[in-house]
């Protein structure tokens, strides 16, 4: 009903197909944010929900050029540019991942998600020292999480 009364109204988009995402419509929410596209090019969240989309229906890089628009035209708050670095640490992309959530760590310096993520890539990839730093990090930031410390102690040669 709202798309009929206003069909310039992005949001209304975005809530339809994520209702026909949640029915497995998606190649009906596939089109309609196709749509929503039209409307505006350059709506990052509407890129954001046909990245998520193209991840789920096994399309790796449609997704990655989704999100990797969304995330480059995000201008407050970080969650695009941080499931974009996630997405390009989980399709094969590790290192251009640590770019990306290094990026995005010198906007949010005291984020737990991203200095995790870049603790477990970076360990993941042989950067010892580097994960280490993170890791560090999170303890300095949350002195009391027991995850974090083991972190610390599984990268030092520790036993956890």
């Amino acid at each position: 009903e709202a798309l009929h009364l206003n069909p310039q109204l992005l949001p209304a988009y975005l809530n339809l197909a994520d209702l026909l995402r949640g029915q497995s419509k998606d190649a009906d929410a596939r089109q309609l944010l196709l749509k929503a596209l039209a409307v505006d090019p350059d709506h990052g969240p509407t890129l954001h929900a046909l990245g998520l989309l193209e991840t789920r229906s096994g399309q790796p890089e449609v997704a990655l050029n989704y999100l990797q628009q969304a995330a480059a035209l995000e201008t407050e708050g970080t969650r695009h540019r941080f499931v974009y670095g996630i997405a390009l640490h989980d399709l094969g992309h590790p290192d251009e991942a640590i770019v990306q959530l290094q990026s995005l760590l010198s906007s949010v310096p005291q984020s737990e998600e991203v200095l995790l993520a870049l603790a477990n890539y970076s360990a993941e990839l042989g950067q010892r020292d580097k994960a280490l730093g993170y890791a560090t990090a999170l303890t300095q930031i949350a002195p009391g999480n027991r995850a974090y410390q083991q972190l610390v102690q599984t990268l030092t040669g520790g036993t956890p």
